[in-house]
């Protein structure tokens, strides 16, 4: 009892990615700006059970996350001293959709024509757990660049290459807890976005 308890809280905007869940791409539309942040926390001292409450600050980020606590215990004489890391991350997102190459797409930067590509779509809850999700809608669309001329402020004009999405495959679909596999259209040749939306 009565030992000093010294804390920093780091915090720095972070991309998911989870153990167990090797080549998946996790999208995160919350995904925090900033740059790293470490806070000093209050002092706090142990109570008769060796126990201390730190009160943590609220987060400079608004989106996605990464936080390491650092704590430090000094003796009675206040001369050592014992420390400890935790880490953690954290989302305001209660669900995140990954996805990852299948049937010989080892990439997505590149497909070969009329060879089979697929993707599996995995969806995970806020425990990291497989989860269920209903009446999706996936949308398949070809992307396309324009130049456009532009003007600038200062008067002058340059080309700015602006893409447009055109949609051609749009089917309602359901992710069971293992996940879904969707073929991609290799036949024809280009650059395309698959989105799922609720």
């Amino acid at each position: 009892a009565g030992h000093n308890i010294r804390a920093s809280l780091a915090s720095t905007p972070a991309r998911l990615s989870f153990p167990g869940f090797a080549g998946y791409t996790f999208q995160d539309i919350s995904l925090a700006q900033g740059e790293q942040r470490t806070v000093p926390l209050p002092q706090a001292r142990t109570d008769k059970n060796g126990a201390a409450t730190l009160a943590l600050p609220p987060s400079p980020h608004t989106g996605t996350f990464s936080a390491t606590l650092r704590i430090e215990g000094f003796d009675a004489a206040g001369g050592r001293a014992v420390a400890r890391e935790l880490k953690a991350l954290f989302s305001p997102l209660e669900c995140i959709v990954g996805f990852r190459p299948a049937d010989g797409a080892n990439t997505l930067d590149h497909v070969v024509q009329n060879a089979p590509a697929a993707i599996e779509v995995l969806a995970l809850d806020n425990t990291l757990s497989p989860k269920g999700l209903e009446d999706l809608t996936l949308t398949i669309s070809e992307r396309r660049y324009v130049n456009a001329l532009v003007r600038e402020q200062n008067g002058e004009f340059r080309y700015d290459v602006s893409p447009l999405t055109k949609p051609f495959r749009t089917e309602k679909i359901s992710l069971d807890k293992e996940g879904k596999k969707i073929s991609l259209p290799t036949k024809t040749p280009g650059d395309y976005l698959l989105t799922l939306t609720t």
